[in-house]
Protein backbone atom coordinates (compact mmCIF):
# COMPACT_ATOMS: atom_id res chain seq x y z
CA UNK A 1 0.00 0.00 0.00
CA UNK A 2 1.22 3.70 -0.75
CA UNK A 3 1.66 6.42 1.86
CA UNK A 4 -1.86 7.91 0.59
CA UNK A 5 -3.54 4.71 1.54
CA UNK A 6 -2.11 4.00 4.98
CA UNK A 7 -4.26 7.68 6.13
CA UNK A 8 -7.13 6.99 8.78
CA UNK A 9 -10.83 8.81 7.97
CA UNK A 10 -11.25 11.88 10.13
CA UNK A 11 -7.27 12.65 10.32
CA UNK A 12 -5.86 15.89 9.09
CA UNK A 13 -2.92 15.25 7.24
CA UNK A 14 -1.49 18.31 4.90
CA UNK A 15 -3.16 17.06 1.20
CA UNK A 16 -6.41 16.21 2.75
CA UNK A 17 -6.10 19.69 4.43
CA UNK A 18 -5.02 21.48 1.13
CA UNK A 19 -8.18 19.83 -0.70
CA UNK A 20 -10.22 20.27 1.65
CA UNK A 21 -9.70 23.98 1.81
CA UNK A 22 -9.93 23.84 -2.25
CA UNK A 23 -6.10 24.90 -2.58
CA UNK A 24 -4.14 21.87 -3.36
CA UNK A 25 -2.83 22.98 -6.96
CA UNK A 26 -2.32 26.63 -5.60
CA UNK A 27 -0.07 25.10 -3.02
CA UNK A 28 2.16 22.29 -4.92
CA UNK A 29 5.08 24.43 -4.41
CA UNK A 30 4.33 24.24 -0.56
CA UNK A 31 4.09 20.69 -0.12
CA UNK A 32 7.31 19.44 0.31
CA UNK A 33 8.22 21.72 3.14
CA UNK A 34 5.00 21.34 5.02
CA UNK A 35 5.75 17.68 4.81
CA UNK A 36 9.00 18.40 6.62
CA UNK A 37 7.15 20.36 9.42
CA UNK A 38 3.51 18.95 9.72
CA UNK A 39 2.96 15.78 8.79
CA UNK A 40 3.70 12.12 10.88
CA UNK A 41 2.50 9.88 8.05
CA UNK A 42 4.63 7.14 6.37
CA UNK A 43 6.94 7.81 4.05
CA UNK A 44 5.95 7.82 0.93
CA UNK A 45 7.09 4.88 -1.38
CA UNK A 46 8.80 5.56 -4.90
CA UNK A 47 9.59 3.97 -8.27
CA UNK A 48 12.43 4.90 -10.43
CA UNK A 49 12.82 2.35 -13.67
CA UNK A 50 16.57 1.67 -14.96
CA UNK A 51 17.25 0.04 -18.40
CA UNK A 52 20.18 -0.04 -19.74
CA UNK A 53 21.09 -2.00 -23.19
CA UNK A 54 22.36 -5.62 -24.37
CA UNK A 55 21.61 -7.74 -21.52
CA UNK A 56 24.90 -8.61 -19.40
CA UNK A 57 27.73 -11.35 -19.50
CA UNK A 58 26.31 -13.90 -16.54
CA UNK A 59 29.88 -15.03 -16.11
CA UNK A 60 30.77 -11.55 -14.64
CA UNK A 61 27.02 -10.55 -13.12
CA UNK A 62 26.39 -13.94 -11.44
CA UNK A 63 26.74 -14.08 -7.64
CA UNK A 64 27.94 -16.94 -5.59
CA UNK A 65 27.29 -18.28 -2.19
CA UNK A 66 23.61 -18.55 -0.94
CA UNK A 67 20.72 -16.54 -0.59
CA UNK A 68 21.32 -14.51 2.42
CA UNK A 69 24.94 -15.18 2.39
CA UNK A 70 25.92 -13.94 -1.25
CA UNK A 71 29.60 -12.55 -3.37
CA UNK A 72 29.04 -10.17 -5.91
CA UNK A 73 30.54 -10.65 -8.91
CA UNK A 74 32.38 -7.92 -11.23
CA UNK A 75 29.83 -6.35 -12.77
CA UNK A 76 27.60 -5.60 -9.66
CA UNK A 77 30.46 -5.11 -7.40
CA UNK A 78 29.60 -1.22 -7.17
CA UNK A 79 26.32 -2.49 -5.32
CA UNK A 80 28.15 -3.58 -2.41
CA UNK A 81 27.29 -1.27 0.12
CA UNK A 82 23.94 -1.90 -0.30
CA UNK A 83 24.57 -5.86 -0.60
CA UNK A 84 23.15 -6.64 3.13
CA UNK A 85 19.95 -4.74 3.69
CA UNK A 86 19.14 -2.85 0.56
CA UNK A 87 19.81 -5.06 -2.79
CA UNK A 88 18.16 -7.69 -4.58
CA UNK A 89 19.76 -9.82 -7.22
CA UNK A 90 16.99 -11.81 -8.85
CA UNK A 91 18.63 -14.91 -11.26
CA UNK A 92 16.83 -17.43 -13.69
CA UNK A 93 13.81 -14.90 -14.94
CA UNK A 94 12.74 -14.99 -18.32
CA UNK A 95 10.67 -12.73 -20.93
CA UNK A 96 7.59 -14.20 -22.71
CA UNK A 97 6.57 -11.95 -26.03
CA UNK A 98 6.46 -13.09 -29.72
CA UNK A 99 6.40 -10.49 -32.56
CA UNK A 100 7.37 -9.98 -36.02
CA UNK A 101 10.52 -7.98 -34.67
CA UNK A 102 14.03 -8.58 -33.86
CA UNK A 103 14.91 -9.54 -29.80
CA UNK A 104 16.12 -5.82 -29.01
CA UNK A 105 12.92 -4.50 -30.53
CA UNK A 106 10.74 -6.82 -29.12
CA UNK A 107 12.39 -6.71 -25.79
CA UNK A 108 11.99 -3.05 -24.96
CA UNK A 109 8.38 -2.72 -24.89
CA UNK A 110 8.02 -6.00 -23.62
CA UNK A 111 10.63 -5.33 -20.50
CA UNK A 112 8.07 -2.89 -18.62
CA UNK A 113 4.52 -2.94 -20.29
CA UNK A 114 4.52 -7.16 -20.34
CA UNK A 115 2.79 -7.55 -23.64
CA UNK A 116 3.88 -8.91 -26.73
CA UNK A 117 4.02 -6.93 -29.83
CA UNK A 118 0.97 -7.02 -32.29
CA UNK A 119 1.60 -8.35 -35.66
CA UNK A 120 1.59 -6.11 -38.82
CA UNK A 121 4.45 -3.76 -40.66
CA UNK A 122 3.35 -0.35 -38.60
CA UNK A 123 7.48 0.24 -37.72
CA UNK A 124 10.13 -0.81 -39.73
CA UNK A 125 14.13 -1.32 -39.47
CA UNK A 126 15.41 2.48 -39.76
CA UNK A 127 15.98 2.82 -44.05
CA UNK A 128 13.75 -0.20 -44.53
CA UNK A 129 11.56 0.43 -48.11
CA UNK A 130 7.78 0.60 -47.98
CA UNK A 131 7.54 -2.61 -49.03
CA UNK A 132 10.29 -4.76 -46.85
CA UNK A 133 8.12 -7.52 -45.24
CA UNK A 134 10.22 -7.18 -42.10
CA UNK A 135 8.24 -5.20 -39.70
CA UNK A 136 6.29 -5.13 -36.62
CA UNK A 137 3.45 -3.89 -35.32
CA UNK A 138 3.05 -2.07 -31.51
CA UNK A 139 2.50 -2.99 -27.92
CA UNK A 140 -0.52 -3.47 -26.12
CA UNK A 141 -0.35 -2.26 -22.70
CA UNK A 142 0.74 0.88 -20.82
CA UNK A 143 4.12 0.18 -18.67
CA UNK A 144 3.21 -0.23 -15.08
CA UNK A 145 5.59 3.28 -14.14
CA UNK A 146 2.40 4.92 -15.78
CA UNK A 147 -0.32 2.44 -14.32
CA UNK A 148 1.32 3.45 -10.54
CA UNK A 149 1.15 7.01 -11.80
CA UNK A 150 -1.78 7.75 -12.56
CA UNK A 151 -2.77 5.79 -9.34
CA UNK A 152 -1.11 8.65 -7.33
CA UNK A 153 -2.33 11.37 -9.40
CA UNK A 154 -2.89 14.21 -7.45
CA UNK A 155 -0.64 13.17 -4.98
CA UNK A 156 2.58 15.19 -6.64
CA UNK A 157 2.36 18.11 -8.95
CA UNK A 158 4.08 16.00 -11.76
CA UNK A 159 2.52 12.70 -12.62
CA UNK A 160 5.95 10.93 -13.29
CA UNK A 161 9.74 12.28 -14.96
CA UNK A 162 11.52 10.57 -17.67
CA UNK A 163 14.84 11.20 -18.50
CA UNK A 164 17.44 9.57 -21.28
CA UNK A 165 20.53 9.51 -22.79
CA UNK A 166 20.98 8.65 -26.36
CA UNK A 167 17.49 7.13 -26.76
CA UNK A 168 16.84 7.42 -30.17
CA UNK A 169 13.21 8.94 -31.77
CA UNK A 170 9.80 8.15 -30.36
CA UNK A 171 9.50 4.57 -31.51
CA UNK A 172 8.41 1.34 -29.63
CA UNK A 173 11.81 0.06 -30.09
CA UNK A 174 13.29 2.94 -28.42
CA UNK A 175 11.19 3.51 -25.14
CA UNK A 176 11.50 2.08 -22.07
CA UNK A 177 7.93 3.56 -20.85
CA UNK A 178 4.30 3.87 -22.38
CA UNK A 179 1.46 6.19 -21.76
CA UNK A 180 -0.91 3.75 -23.55
CA UNK A 181 -0.97 0.80 -25.84
CA UNK A 182 1.50 2.04 -28.81
CA UNK A 183 2.39 5.19 -26.81
CA UNK A 184 5.49 5.22 -26.10
CA UNK A 185 6.51 8.00 -23.36
CA UNK A 186 8.35 11.23 -24.23
CA UNK A 187 11.67 12.37 -22.37
CA UNK A 188 13.84 14.54 -21.37
CA UNK A 189 17.62 13.83 -23.10
CA UNK A 190 18.75 17.05 -22.42
CA UNK A 191 19.33 17.52 -18.64
CA UNK A 192 18.52 21.34 -18.58
CA UNK A 193 15.22 20.93 -19.90
CA UNK A 194 14.30 18.89 -17.38
CA UNK A 195 15.93 21.58 -15.40
CA UNK A 196 14.08 24.25 -16.21
CA UNK A 197 10.80 22.11 -16.18
CA UNK A 198 10.86 20.97 -12.63
CA UNK A 199 12.70 24.01 -11.37
CA UNK A 200 11.93 26.57 -13.30
CA UNK A 201 11.56 29.36 -11.22
CA UNK A 202 15.37 28.94 -10.71
CA UNK A 203 15.44 29.71 -14.02
CA UNK A 204 13.58 33.06 -14.30
CA UNK A 205 14.75 36.34 -15.00
CA UNK A 206 14.47 38.96 -11.67
CA UNK A 207 11.45 40.59 -12.94
CA UNK A 208 9.88 37.13 -13.78
CA UNK A 209 10.79 35.49 -10.50
CA UNK A 210 9.23 38.40 -8.10
CA UNK A 211 6.15 37.82 -9.84
CA UNK A 212 5.95 34.77 -9.05
CA UNK A 213 7.27 34.66 -5.98
CA UNK A 214 4.66 37.20 -4.86
CA UNK A 215 1.71 34.84 -6.63
CA UNK A 216 3.04 31.75 -4.59
CA UNK A 217 3.18 34.18 -1.54
CA UNK A 218 -0.17 35.27 -2.01
CA UNK A 219 -1.81 31.28 -2.21
CA UNK A 220 0.04 31.14 0.59
CA UNK A 221 -1.45 34.00 2.58
CA UNK A 222 -5.05 32.48 1.51
CA UNK A 223 -4.26 29.04 3.09
CA UNK A 224 -3.13 30.92 6.49
CA UNK A 225 -6.36 32.65 6.84
CA UNK A 226 -8.20 29.37 6.21
CA UNK A 227 -5.66 27.36 9.07
CA UNK A 228 -6.43 30.06 11.28
CA UNK A 229 -10.05 29.79 11.05
CA UNK A 230 -9.66 25.87 10.52
CA UNK A 231 -7.63 25.87 14.08
CA UNK A 232 -11.15 26.41 16.05
CA UNK A 233 -12.97 24.10 14.39
CA UNK A 234 -10.59 21.04 14.60
CA UNK A 235 -10.57 18.44 17.85
CA UNK A 236 -7.79 18.83 20.23
CA UNK A 237 -6.33 16.43 19.12
CA UNK A 238 -5.74 17.55 15.39
CA UNK A 239 -5.09 21.42 16.64
CA UNK A 240 -1.69 20.83 16.83
CA UNK A 241 -0.71 19.63 13.23
CA UNK A 242 -2.48 22.98 12.03
CA UNK A 243 -0.56 24.78 14.88
CA UNK A 244 2.75 23.01 12.90
CA UNK A 245 1.27 24.06 9.44
CA UNK A 246 1.04 27.30 10.34
CA UNK A 247 4.69 27.23 11.83
CA UNK A 248 5.77 25.56 8.76
CA UNK A 249 3.91 28.03 6.35
CA UNK A 250 5.89 30.97 7.92
CA UNK A 251 9.45 29.35 6.89
CA UNK A 252 8.39 28.79 3.82
CA UNK A 253 7.03 32.36 3.44
CA UNK A 254 11.05 33.22 4.61
CA UNK A 255 12.63 31.16 2.70
CA UNK A 256 10.74 32.58 -0.65
CA UNK A 257 11.53 36.02 0.76
CA UNK A 258 15.17 35.03 1.02
CA UNK A 259 15.16 33.53 -2.29
CA UNK A 260 15.20 29.56 -1.10
CA UNK A 261 13.98 26.93 -3.59
CA UNK A 262 14.20 23.51 -3.14
CA UNK A 263 17.50 22.70 -3.10
CA UNK A 264 18.16 23.36 -7.13
CA UNK A 265 20.80 21.25 -8.05
CA UNK A 266 23.53 23.32 -9.52
CA UNK A 267 23.84 21.82 -13.46
CA UNK A 268 26.88 23.15 -14.60
CA UNK A 269 28.04 24.32 -17.76
CA UNK A 270 25.95 23.76 -21.04
CA UNK A 271 27.37 20.34 -22.46
CA UNK A 272 26.79 18.35 -25.92
CA UNK A 273 24.30 15.92 -24.15
CA UNK A 274 24.48 13.34 -26.93
CA UNK A 275 27.88 13.39 -27.45
CA UNK A 276 29.35 9.95 -26.66
CA UNK A 277 32.02 11.42 -24.30
CA UNK A 278 29.27 12.97 -22.61
CA UNK A 279 27.13 9.82 -21.21
CA UNK A 280 28.92 9.67 -17.95
CA UNK A 281 28.08 13.26 -17.01
CA UNK A 282 24.87 13.88 -18.26
CA UNK A 283 23.43 10.34 -16.14
CA UNK A 284 25.22 12.14 -13.25
CA UNK A 285 22.98 15.42 -14.34
CA UNK A 286 19.85 13.11 -14.41
CA UNK A 287 20.72 11.61 -11.19
CA UNK A 288 20.88 14.66 -9.43
CA UNK A 289 17.59 16.09 -10.83
CA UNK A 290 16.28 12.77 -10.08
CA UNK A 291 17.81 13.12 -6.11
CA UNK A 292 15.94 16.56 -6.15
CA UNK A 293 12.95 15.81 -8.17
CA UNK A 294 12.20 12.91 -5.34
CA UNK A 295 13.45 15.20 -2.23
CA UNK A 296 11.14 17.64 -3.24
CA UNK A 297 7.91 15.68 -3.73
CA UNK A 298 7.43 16.58 -7.15
CA UNK A 299 6.65 12.74 -8.31
CA UNK A 300 7.19 9.76 -6.94
CA UNK A 301 7.45 7.99 -10.24
CA UNK A 302 10.58 7.73 -12.34
CA UNK A 303 12.37 6.28 -15.48
CA UNK A 304 16.02 6.70 -16.68
CA UNK A 305 16.84 5.10 -19.91
CA UNK A 306 20.33 4.86 -20.96
CA UNK A 307 20.42 4.41 -25.08
CA UNK A 308 18.59 1.94 -26.81
CA UNK A 309 18.65 -2.03 -27.68
CA UNK A 310 18.56 -1.82 -31.93
CA UNK A 311 20.70 1.14 -33.59
CA UNK A 312 22.74 1.90 -30.12
CA UNK A 313 25.55 3.26 -31.79
CA UNK A 314 27.43 4.42 -28.09
CA UNK A 315 30.98 4.00 -28.05
CA UNK A 316 31.68 4.84 -24.46
CA UNK A 317 35.28 5.86 -25.73
CA UNK A 318 36.73 6.83 -21.87
CA UNK A 319 35.80 2.88 -21.18
CA UNK A 320 39.26 0.76 -20.33
CA UNK A 321 40.32 -1.56 -23.60
CA UNK A 322 38.44 1.32 -25.73
CA UNK A 323 36.93 -0.54 -29.29
CA UNK A 324 36.47 1.42 -32.75
CA UNK A 325 33.19 -0.16 -33.05
CA UNK A 326 30.00 1.22 -31.44
CA UNK A 327 28.56 -0.78 -28.30
CA UNK A 328 25.70 -2.97 -30.11
CA UNK A 329 28.33 -4.23 -33.05
CA UNK A 330 30.71 -5.58 -30.19
CA UNK A 331 27.84 -7.18 -28.21
CA UNK A 332 27.90 -9.73 -31.51
CA UNK A 333 31.40 -10.59 -30.92
CA UNK A 334 32.92 -11.16 -27.85
CA UNK A 335 35.02 -14.04 -27.46
CA UNK A 336 36.43 -14.91 -24.16
CA UNK A 337 39.14 -12.95 -23.33
CA UNK A 338 38.97 -10.30 -26.06
CA UNK A 339 39.40 -6.76 -25.95
CA UNK A 340 35.87 -6.54 -26.98
CA UNK A 341 34.53 -8.83 -23.76
CA UNK A 342 37.27 -6.80 -21.87
CA UNK A 343 35.26 -3.51 -23.33
CA UNK A 344 31.69 -4.80 -22.31
CA UNK A 345 33.12 -5.54 -18.90
CA UNK A 346 33.69 -2.03 -18.60
CA UNK A 347 30.63 -0.86 -20.31
CA UNK A 348 27.94 -3.47 -17.36
CA UNK A 349 30.32 -2.03 -14.51
CA UNK A 350 30.33 1.34 -15.32
CA UNK A 351 26.01 0.63 -15.58
CA UNK A 352 26.60 -0.42 -11.73
CA UNK A 353 28.54 2.27 -10.42
CA UNK A 354 25.78 4.48 -12.46
CA UNK A 355 23.37 2.52 -10.49
CA UNK A 356 25.27 3.26 -7.28
CA UNK A 357 25.33 6.94 -7.39
CA UNK A 358 21.16 6.94 -7.91
CA UNK A 359 21.13 4.66 -4.69
CA UNK A 360 24.41 6.85 -2.79
CA UNK A 361 22.30 9.97 -3.75
CA UNK A 362 18.72 8.71 -2.19
CA UNK A 363 20.73 7.26 0.88
CA UNK A 364 21.97 11.08 1.15
CA UNK A 365 18.65 12.25 1.95
CA UNK A 366 17.65 11.55 5.88
CA UNK A 367 13.99 10.30 6.07
CA UNK A 368 11.75 9.65 9.10
CA UNK A 369 14.41 6.64 10.84
CA UNK A 370 16.51 6.03 7.82
CA UNK A 371 17.00 7.72 4.24
CA UNK A 372 15.05 8.21 1.39
CA UNK A 373 16.59 5.43 -0.62
CA UNK A 374 15.01 3.44 2.20
CA UNK A 375 11.65 4.68 0.67
CA UNK A 376 12.52 4.33 -2.72
CA UNK A 377 12.49 0.98 -5.11
CA UNK A 378 15.02 1.46 -7.89
CA UNK A 379 14.71 -1.34 -10.63
CA UNK A 380 17.16 -1.76 -12.89
CA UNK A 381 16.45 -4.12 -16.28
CA UNK A 382 17.25 -4.71 -19.78
CA UNK A 383 15.80 -6.08 -23.74
CA UNK A 384 17.77 -9.03 -23.50
CA UNK A 385 19.75 -11.67 -21.56
CA UNK A 386 22.55 -11.58 -23.30
CA UNK A 387 23.85 -9.21 -26.30
CA UNK A 388 25.45 -11.97 -28.49
CA UNK A 389 22.39 -14.59 -28.13
CA UNK A 390 19.62 -12.62 -27.57
CA UNK A 391 18.06 -14.51 -25.58
CA UNK A 392 15.02 -13.80 -23.11
CA UNK A 393 15.79 -16.85 -20.70
CA UNK A 394 18.54 -15.29 -17.79
CA UNK A 395 17.32 -12.03 -17.65
CA UNK A 396 19.09 -10.10 -15.28
CA UNK A 397 17.32 -7.96 -12.78
CA UNK A 398 18.44 -6.11 -9.74
CA UNK A 399 16.24 -4.03 -6.84
CA UNK A 400 17.86 -1.13 -4.65
CA UNK A 401 16.69 0.38 -1.84
CA UNK A 402 12.81 -0.23 -1.13
CA UNK A 403 14.17 -2.00 2.50
CA UNK A 404 10.98 -1.07 4.20
CA UNK A 405 8.47 -2.82 2.26
CA UNK A 406 10.63 -5.18 0.10
CA UNK A 407 12.38 -8.37 1.03
CA UNK A 408 15.94 -7.33 0.97
CA UNK A 409 19.61 -8.09 1.56
CA UNK A 410 19.16 -11.32 -0.93
CA UNK A 411 20.25 -13.07 -4.17
CA UNK A 412 17.17 -15.28 -5.43
CA UNK A 413 17.67 -17.80 -7.72
CA UNK A 414 14.03 -18.52 -10.11
CA UNK A 415 13.64 -21.48 -12.28
CA UNK A 416 12.58 -20.21 -15.29
CA UNK A 417 9.96 -17.65 -13.83
CA UNK A 418 7.91 -14.74 -15.93
CA UNK A 419 9.14 -11.31 -15.54
CA UNK A 420 5.34 -10.81 -15.48
CA UNK A 421 5.86 -11.74 -11.80
CA UNK A 422 8.25 -9.64 -10.99
CA UNK A 423 5.90 -6.43 -12.60
CA UNK A 424 3.31 -7.41 -9.62
CA UNK A 425 5.05 -7.50 -7.61
CA UNK A 426 6.24 -3.50 -8.05
CA UNK A 427 2.61 -2.51 -8.72
CA UNK A 428 1.74 -4.08 -5.33
CA UNK A 429 4.81 -2.53 -3.90
CA UNK A 430 3.74 0.79 -5.26
CA UNK A 431 -0.39 0.24 -3.94
CA UNK A 432 -1.56 -1.13 -6.69
CA UNK A 433 -3.03 -4.56 -5.29
CA UNK A 434 -6.05 -5.10 -6.96
CA UNK A 435 -3.54 -6.71 -10.08
CA UNK A 436 -2.73 -9.69 -10.23
CA UNK A 437 -1.77 -10.12 -13.75
CA UNK A 438 -0.30 -7.56 -15.80
CA UNK A 439 0.58 -7.82 -19.51
CA UNK A 440 -0.78 -9.89 -22.50
CA UNK A 441 0.66 -13.12 -23.61
CA UNK A 442 -0.66 -16.07 -24.90
CA UNK A 443 1.73 -17.89 -22.52
CA UNK A 444 0.41 -18.58 -19.06
CA UNK A 445 2.53 -16.77 -16.65
CA UNK A 446 1.67 -17.30 -13.48
CA UNK A 447 -0.77 -15.16 -11.30
CA UNK A 448 0.29 -12.58 -8.10
CA UNK A 449 4.39 -11.28 -7.41
CA UNK A 450 6.96 -12.50 -7.31
CA UNK A 451 7.19 -14.76 -5.05
CA UNK A 452 9.52 -13.63 -1.57
CA UNK A 453 9.90 -9.98 -3.47
CA UNK A 454 7.61 -7.78 -0.71
CA UNK A 455 7.67 -7.94 3.20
Amino acid sequence: MTATNHRKSGRWGRRKLLQALGLGAACAPFIPLLDARGETDPAPRRLILVYTPHGTLHKFWNPTGTETDFVLPELLAPLAPYQHDNLIVLKGMRLNGQGGAGPHTRGMPLLFTGSEQLPGDKYKHGGAPPDDPLGWGGNVNASIDQVIAQGLAGTTPLHSLHLGYQVGGVHVANRMSFTAPDTPTELYENPQHAYDQLFGLAALDKEAYERLKAKRISSMDVVRAELEGLRFKVGSDERPKIESHLAALDDIETALVNGYQCEVPPLGEPIDHVANESSAEVLSRHIQLIAAALRCDLTRVVTLQVARGEWDANTYPWIPAPMTDFHHAHTHNAPEGSEAEAYLRGIRRYYAEKIRELADALAAVPEGDGTMLDNTMIVWGTEVGHGQTHQFTEMPFVVVGGKTFLNSGRFVTHQDVAHHRLLVGILHAMGQTSIDNYGENDVDVGSGPLPGLLL
